[in-house]
């Protein structure tokens, strides 16, 4: 075994043997710490291109010891943030991409990933792009004689490969140039971790090794050739993209031998903390963001611009907070994970879920009427409605402590459905179908998809009781009589073009076959005489668009779906738009944020989950023609439902699994939790939502109690709580912890069993 912390070496023998078999390099024993490029320099832009006078900054600063820690000068740097580590963008293509144009080199598409490109030269080696790095050895020897760590980045994105690996010779070049860790990504080739792990260890010398997306530890053995692993997507400044990350931990962390721990780390993404957009609620998201990566204990990597004096000052007292890094590397034999949620209490807060069926008030009275689809009355609240994308709410996994998690459909007040701009829901045999406007679209069908968890077989069954629309049962289309009469979903996809004033091409005017396919969906000469923002298509994109550059980037810039309505009808060679709620690529405006595509006219459409796409003309009354009555689906399946004279929607009708949809709160609060020690805990409460939200937690039964934990508060026993971000304790005497949260915020604790109910600091 390699030499490492004697004190966490005699921790993990007290707390017994952690059951993934990290590797062997001695290195991450508590989760990494330290800077990566790509959310600063993400090499998107020519502006924000990752260079060597970057990387040099970024050392000092890390350095700089002008800003206090609990009263003393401190560097990030001896907090342990001491790894200064490029990502994309320092090698050289052998074709012109965006981010390395060269006009004597022929052109490859977007970020080169057809897999016809390569940043290796005739004999294997790496190909550094030198006018951006000069001299990576004296760069990362700079670094060294900084007492610094240096990074790379390999099996790079930017001119991926595809073909022949370069294993060999990219180690070579890692070991030539000093490097001290690696990221390995998954679009070239070289995607072999344990190969990797191999080579380096090989080497004689301990590299920190990321794995992004190539695999995660071997859930039958526990092998882990990594020090830490991507458990999610890529990661952007938007609070419910940082709790969604999250949630990927939760697979690798609530099992009965968790595959996140020491040596071996289930990782989320790269912090975004400093990346948030100004609001009034940046700082409760950054600490939100920040208190969950240290509660499941992730790899602490920041990717801000450190010399950024105004990010770095708003940020310093969360991303130093003492004992929210002791909770990060503190280690009792469990990583932390999500534990429950609890019940939205703001009056808005409505989802489609599943319940027992027999009468209850939230599962009567269901009702179609002029294509909007009524849902049961909820208490005093106003009625309810499907909202026209059936947009999914957010959904936590079911866990060990909360398997009966229930997600679903969003319901909105139905003032807010605009008669005749928001689809149609229409049942018919046994379907709960939704048309909505767009001709490429054929018809969606509700379903209730039961629970399906069970945490003995891995992360791979981990399904929350999910309603959610998605295709309807498939049937073969209809022989054509003569090859010229179209098809009943021809015909509903004609009417539905020219509800919307979309025309189709010429020819299947003059024949009466009307395509149904994207490409054949022309709209450059909408016309413009007025514009409806009900007149919108959500989860739609546009391919080979035309754009018109805004006359006035506040119109564009982090708007909403209105003001993108809006910039449009105030262009006058404005015929469409699209309106996304995170877009990272936006002109002149920060990644991430809401942005609105001006066009002066585009190809095709095409599905896309984070688009709404809306034309000039006028509305015509009433809602989009309804689809053709889809086959029935097979009885007890999750689609097929039966309507009864009280309204109550039945799936698996008089089966064992029969259960209702039903209207029910969204899900609130969480409670993520990690074990510190036998009788302490990390409590963090979070507010997932834009709405402000409580939760009662009782003591006595949810407290969540890990293997080598055994707390007990009052009644039963004496408990003090410290909150982590307001650096106060308090000693607990009620049985009960009230949460009041505004949106996107957390509230963090320390619990500790005292036993004599002292006031000192856990």
């Amino acid at each position: 075994m390699c030499n490492a912390n004697k004190a966490l070496v005699f921790l993990l023998w007290i707390v017994g043997l952690h059951r993934t078999n990290a590797i062997d390099n001695g290195i991450g024993l508590t989760p990494p710490r330290g800077w990566r490029s790509w959310n600063a320099f993400d090499c998107m832009t020519n502006d924000t291109i990752i260079t060597d006078a970057h990387m040099r900054a970024q050392m000092i600063a890390v350095l700089d010891k002008s800003r206090m820690v609990n009263g003393v000068p401190t560097s990030l740097a001896e907090l342990g943030f001491d790894y200064i580590s490029m990502d994309d963008g320092w090698q050289q293509c052998n074709c012109s991409v965006r981010q390395d144009l060269d006009p004597a080199l022929p052109p490859c598409p977007g970020l080169c990933f057809g897999g016809h490109c390569s940043w290796h030269n005739a004999s294997g080696q790496p190909n550094v792009r030198l006018d951006r790095f000069p001299n990576m050895k004296a760069l990362v020897d700079y670094g060294h004689s900084l007492g610094l760590k240096v990074g790379t980045y390999l099996n790079n994105c930017i001119c991926m490969e595809k073909g022949e690996t370069h294993y060999e010779q990219d180690v070579q070049w890692l070991l030539d140039m000093g490097f001290d860790g690696v990221k390995i990504d998954a679009c070239g080739t070289s995607g072999n971790v344990s190969h990797w792990a191999e080579l380096f260890n090989a080497s004689g010398k301990h590299i920190r090794i990321e794995n992004c997306h190539n695999s995660w530890p071997d859930f039958e053995t526990g092998t882990c050739p990594m020090n830490f692993f991507r458990s999610g997507g890529d990661i952007s400044a938007n609070i419910g993209d940082i709790v969604g990350e999250a949630y990927g931990t939760v697979d690798a962390s609530d099992l009965p031998h968790p595959r996140s721990g020491p040596g071996c780390w289930a990782y989320p993404d790269m912090s975004e903390i400093g990346n948030f957009p100004d609001g009034p609620s940046q700082q409760d998201e950054a600490r939100t963001h920040w208190g969950l990566w240290c509660t499941v204990s992730s790899p602490l990597v920041l990717g801000f611009d450190m010399n950024d004096t105004g990010k770095m000052d708003r940020v310093w007292p969360i991303i130093t907070n003492t004992n929210a890094l002791k909770v990060s590397e503190a280690w009792a034999g469990h990583p932390g994970t999500l534990v429950r949620a609890y019940p939205a209490t703001s009056a808005s807060a409505f989802q489609i879920a599943q319940a027992p069926c027999g009468g209850s008030a939230s599962t009567l009275g269901w009702k179609f009427s002029n294509g909007t689809l009524y849902a049961p009355r909820v208490g005093n609240n106003p009625p309810l409605c499907v909202t026209s994308n059936a947009a999914d709410a957010a959904c936590p996994p079911p866990t060990t402590r909360s398997p009966s998690v229930q997600c679903g459909v969003l319901l909105t007040n139905c003032t807010n459905i605009v008669p005749g701009g928001h689809g149609n829901w229409a049942f018919d045999n046994g379907l709960v179908q939704h048309s909505d406007g767009n001709p490429n679209d054929g018809a969606k069908c509700l379903g209730a998809f039961p629970t399906n968890f069970n945490t003995s077989k891995g992360y791979f069954t981990r399904q929350a009781a999910t309603v959610k629309v998605s295709s309807c049962p498939s049937t073969q289309q209809a022989e054509e009589s003569n090859g010229h009469a179209p098809s009943s979903a021809q015909r509903w996809a004609t009417r539905v073009a020219d509800y919307w004033g979309l025309r189709t091409d010429t020819h299947a005017e003059e024949s009466g076959l009307e395509s149904t396919r994207s490409d054949k969906v022309a709209i450059d000469d909408v016309t413009t005489t007025h514009s409806s923002c009900a007149k919108t298509v959500n989860q739609t994109d546009v391919a080979g668009p035309k754009i018109l550059p805004p006359t006035n980037g506040q119109l564009v810039c982090n708007g909403t779906l209105q003001t993108c309505c809006d910039a449009c009808d105030a262009a006058a060679d404005c015929v469409a738009f699209v309106w996304k709620h995170s877009e990272p690529y936006g002109p002149n405006c920060s990644r991430g944020l809401p942005y609105c595509w001006l066009l002066k006219g585009f190809s095709s459409t095409h599905g896309a989950a984070d688009g709404t796409f809306g034309t000039k003309g006028q509305l015509p009354p009433g809602p989009p023609p309804r689809p053709p009555p889809g086959p029935p689906a097979p009885p007890g399946s999750p689609q097929h439902f039966l309507l009864t004279a009280q309204g109550e929607l039945k799936v698996a009708a008089g089966t064992p699994d029969e259960r209702c949809l039903a209207a029910a709160p969204l899900n609130g609060v969480e409670l993520w939790s990690k074990p510190l020690s036998t009788s302490s805990v990390a409590l963090l409460f979070v507010n997932p939502t834009g709405d402000a939200q409580e939760a009662e937690f009782p003591y006595a039964t949810d407290i969540p109690l890990f293997d080598n934990t055994t707390l007990k508060c009052p009644p039963d026993g004496t408990c003090v709580l410290h909150d982590i971000w307001q650096n106060e304790n308090t000693t607990v005497t009620q049985p009960i912890q009230h949460v009041v949260l505004r949106p996107y915020a957390s509230a963090f604790f320390i619990l500790t069993q005292t036993g004599d109910g002292d006031r000192r600091k856990p």
